[in-house]
């Protein structure tokens, strides 16, 4: 079965793409999915691949050391597979299927797809939350960072836990969200460390924010706070070694909770100290 589309950034591209994982591993289909090519350098089960892939043959690892013939061999293949989309009557093992922004399949329940010939599949909404439970295991595997992208994750987690104090992530997300949803989840630096400081008042805490634009230090007073390496990969899996994630509702800190399987509280603009944070602890300096 081949994923035949990209949707949005990274985080986006890695729930998508795990969703059909998940898939593939509970019914031993092969997925292929070059939408993913630009990320696959950073993850151990995709680097040495021909197309990020699972459960495929051998040849996906051989063409993957022909560093011309790969990105050549990706786009002829893509062309030759969207034509035959078109054009089924030529060849009936391929088949599609391609869903509108509003339409939802539920993998949990889709036991055919993918089970004769080639299925392309587009769309966003492909999901199967109980499968990506059940081989999360599979998932993280996959999706662990190779050895150079790991090291700036260790390196900024490390300075942040190294005074024992629990680590919590905070995701700054601005940039895309000022129009996001009509700016609903674009707060004001100010209001995370409104947040962040309530935090530190109930309970000694260690902080890495992890932010899509730079933030000046000296707005977070004396708080203890480490930046993330500041890119997508590093702020992402930085978030993951946390104890606790909060940030604006987004795909990018929910994959982090994913991936480290850590809490995760959304930040809601009805949200300005912990207290309305809804399923945080109830802690303070005296029970901590």
């Amino acid at each position: 079965m081949r994923v035949n589309d990209k949707f949005g950034q990274l985080a986006n591209r890695l729930w998508g793409f795990s969703n059909f994982l998940a898939y593939g591993y509970e019914h031993k289909i092969s997925i292929l999915n070059p939408g993913f090519l630009e990320f696959a350098t950073a993850f151990r089960g995709s680097s040495n691949q021909f197309v990020p892939a699972c459960q495929v043959t051998a040849i996906n690892h051989w063409v993957s050391t022909c560093a011309v013939v790969q990105p050549i061999s990706i786009k002829l293949a893509s062309r030759v597979l969207d034509y035959l989309r078109h054009h089924q009557s030529l060849c009936w093992p391929i088949s599609h299927l391609y869903i509108d922004a509003d339409e939802h399949i539920n993998l949990d329940t889709e036991e055919k797809l993918g089970r004769s010939g080639i299925t392309l599949v587009g769309g966003w909404n492909f999901r199967c939350p109980q499968l990506m439970l059940k081989h999360r295991n599979q998932i993280v595997e996959y999706f662990a960072l190779n050895d150079r992208y790991l090291r700036p994750v260790e390196q900024a987690f490390e300075k942040a836990a190294s005074g024992g104090k629990p680590v919590f992530g905070i995701h700054v997300r601005r940039g895309d969200y000022e129009q996001f949803e009509g700016g609903r989840y674009f707060y004001p630096i100010d209001r995370y460390v409104e947040l962040m400081r309530s935090i530190a008042e109930r309970m000694p805490t260690a902080f890495i924010v992890c932010s899509d634009e730079k933030i000046d230090r000296n707005i977070f007073g004396d708080m203890d706070v480490t930046f993330g390496p500041g890119s997508p990969v590093g702020d992402l899996y930085t978030l993951g070694h946390c104890d606790r994630i909060l940030g604006p509702p987004s795909t990018f800190s929910h994959w982090a909770s994913y991936y480290g399987d850590k809490p995760l509280h959304f930040i809601y603009p009805e949200h300005h100290s912990i207290d309305d944070v809804e399923g945080f602890p109830e802690i303070s300096v005296s029970t901590a």
